[in-house]
């Protein structure tokens, strides 16, 4: 089982990964640069709803315990920049507790170029319960374990859930990949991308209605019917799974999409050993 003090170490591992890609190791010396950990835990009512806002980075949300919301953050920015580290609030409104990510300083103030690969990225853990919203701009927005509705919205972000309850997941550029714990779910869920491709797994033995809507390729497990618009690449897709209660609505305007299964792990047996008598030797 992976601890939360583990997790949050891979965490500062995946910031220095996400530096090399986005090209800050042939811009600087990784020594310019230092990454420092906050974190800290706010109380959380039941039947609150949580938002996680965070345009600085990743969130990585995973199911806490109740009553509380554990925040982990990991601060990369470089060795000049003497403003400090950015802060994690908490705001309340009515029955929504929001945690966002404030640095110091204006909003909006124009950074030195040497400054501009700094990045705050964070792990969450939220009572599995609890409705949870999760905003990023560019970075990546993954939730697991959550049981509740959840929304999750990107501008490039890669959206990232596994989740047993209903899910709605808009991004403009990034992909989505959604597998759903649960056969059954209560309520629609929405997934939608403007240019990213869009995967989708269901458990064995579903009940769903699928539609969907793209103008890019589709591959599925299931049956479905696919009516083709005239004069256009794009086509509409329909499933029913199963007894077809839940609603599935997918949406991406030049992404693939896949619509496949989870297969359920069996764990491997071992036939039993064989006795051995007399003068029988191994090998």
């Amino acid at each position: 089982m992976i601890t939360r003090e583990l997790f949050t170490r891979g965490l500062a591992s995946l910031i220095l990964v996400s530096s090399c890609r986005t090209g800050l190791a042939d811009q600087v010396s990784m020594s310019d640069w230092v990454i420092e950990r906050s974190n800290l835990s706010h109380a959380v009512e039941e039947g609150q709803s949580v938002a996680v806002v965070n345009p600085y980075g990743d969130i990585r949300a995973r199911s806490g315990d109740d009553g509380e919301i554990a925040v982990y953050a990991v601060i990369q920015r470089h060795r000049d920049d003497n403003r400090g580290i950015p802060e994690i609030t908490f705001a309340k409104d009515n029955d929504k507790l929001t945690v966002g990510v404030a640095y110091p300083g204006p909003a909006g103030m124009t950074l030195p170029e040497r400054f501009a690969k700094r990045r705050t990225d964070i792990a969450v853990f939220v009572p599995p319960t609890l409705e949870l919203t999760l905003k990023t701009q560019d970075g990546r927005a993954e939730s697991k374990g959550h049981k509740e509705h959840l929304v999750v919205q990107t501008r490039a972000g890669r959206i990232i859930a596994a989740t047993k309850g209903t899910i709605e997941a808009r991004t403009d550029s990034g992909s989505i990949k959604v597998e759903f714990r649960n056969r059954t779910w209560n309520g629609a869920s929405t997934l939608e991308s403007k240019s990213g491709d869009i995967s989708v797994f269901l458990m064995s033995d579903p009940s769903v209605s699928a539609v969907i809507d793209t103008a890019g390729t589709i591959t599925t497990d299931y049956s479905i019917d696919i009516e083709h618009t005239p004069g256009s690449s794009r086509k509409i897709a329909r499933a029913e799974i199963g007894s077809a209660q839940h609603e599935l609505n997918i949406s991406s305007a030049a992404g693939a999409v896949r619509l496949g299964r989870v297969f359920d792990m069996v764990p491997a047996t071992l036939p039993p050993a064989e006795s051995k008598t007399g003068n029988e030797t191994d090998g």
